[in-house]
């Protein structure tokens, strides 16, 4: 699968491919920051592509950092 993440102009910020088998399970933590080098962002998303495979479920959890309340962003297609 290949994972893109952008700020909130759509500018790419970073890309990565990852490998997962049947059953498995992947989870970035803090991939703008960790993975992009990007801790200032107010908004941005990450899209996610399977090249082959199905059954893949795609999903964030985003702290807000005002508050600390959680919430869970499902895929949309």
């Amino acid at each position: 699968m290949k994972i893109r993440l952008f700020d909130e102009d759509g500018t790419e910020l970073a890309e990565m491919q990852r490998r997962i088998g049947p059953g498995e399970r992947l989870q970035l933590q803090e991939p703008f920051d960790r993975i992009a080098g990007r801790s200032d962002l107010n908004a941005a998303y990450a899209t996610v592509r399977v090249h082959s495979g199905s059954g893949v479920i795609a999903y964030a959890s985003v702290i807000d950092n005002a508050t600390n309340d959680p919430s869970t962003v499902p895929m949309q297609r």
